[in-house]
């Protein structure tokens, strides 16, 4: 898509996005999101993500997950990890500094049983002491398979309804338990994802990112709709929409024209053009051809 072009399609996404902005706001009372998030990432590890290289994926996806919040002290974000099998483990508890952060996700191991809803406990009792006040309290939870040992985890999310806890899961590949992730979301206030291979689940965690770091406010005055509009046309979901749509295009032209596709130089697999990540073993493409 030239610039032209996609000038053209933000503009039309705006005025659709402002002409529903104004319907709206004959409705709607003031209501302006607080940006501010105290997140813990609650990851499985339990022995099936050792399979096809999934627990890699994770820790990549977790990586390029707390990369997107830019973490500092002005950053108004603060992230933990809990990672879960048999056993739940605090690996770091609500931070802004990201290397510390990076570093135990980088040791994440895969073992065990899958504790689901003892893991959402530990996420919803840490949020509960450790949150600044008038900070959104958040979770992101990914399983590959269903709870087979603790607390069943919905009484775990009603537990962490109660608390004012946003859950939001993410299934990996074919086994895990969709229906008990989407309830969990959906009672939370949150959203349910799934990904099926490694690739997928580092674009999903990119993607929550980008819902957290952006959400959509509604006002009650029109003149504050105004303002907001140069702000809507270039919501990051959008700009990534549109990557991902000349990305596809680009690889289907250098399909068709015989021009090779990236190899991992640990594996051999040949890669989609931009990718970060090989689709087989998880190594990072940077550098390798």
């Amino acid at each position: 898509m030239n610039p032209d072009s996609k000038r053209k399609f933000q503009l039309i996404i705006g005025f659709g996005i402002f002409a529903f902005a104004v319907a709206v706001s004959y409705f709607s009372v003031s209501e302006v999101e607080n940006p501010q998030r105290d997140i813990y990432l609650v990851i499985d590890v339990s022995g099936s993500m050792v399979d096809q290289s999934k627990i890699t994926f994770a820790k990549n996806a977790a990586s390029e997950f707390v990369n997107s919040f830019q973490l500092d002290q002005s950053s108004g974000y603060r992230i933990g990890l809990i990672s879960f099998e048999s056993r739940v483990n605090t690996l770091a508890k609500l931070t802004d500094d990201p290397s510390g952060l990076k570093d135990a996700i980088s040791r994440l191991r895969a073992e065990g049983d899958t504790a689901m809803g003892n893991a959402i406990g530990r996420a919803d009792n840490l949020l509960s002491q450790e949150t600044r006040p008038d900070v959104r309290k958040t979770v992101l939870l990914l399983t590959d398979g269903m709870s087979n040992e603790g607390i069943h985890p919905i009484t775990a999310a009603q537990n962490a309804k109660r608390n004012g806890i946003t859950i939001f899961t993410v299934g990996y590949g074919t086994d895990a338990d969709i229906s008990t992730l989407n309830q969990i979301a959906t009672m939370t206030g949150g959203k349910s994802y799934k990904a099926l291979s490694g690739q997928d689940l580092v674009t999903t965690f990119a993607n929550i990112a980008d819902v957290m770091i952006s959400p959509v406010a509604h006002y009650g005055s029109r003149t504050l709709i105004l303002v907001a509009i140069p702000i809507l046309l270039f919501i990051p979901v959008i700009e990534r929409g549109l990557s991902t749509m000349i990305q596809k295009a680009e690889e289907t032209i250098l399909e068709k024209r015989g021009t090779p596709r990236p190899t991992c130089s640990n594996c051999g697999f040949r890669n989609r053009k931009a990718s970060k990540f090989c689709g087989k073993c998880g190594r990072s493409m940077k550098g390798r051809i």
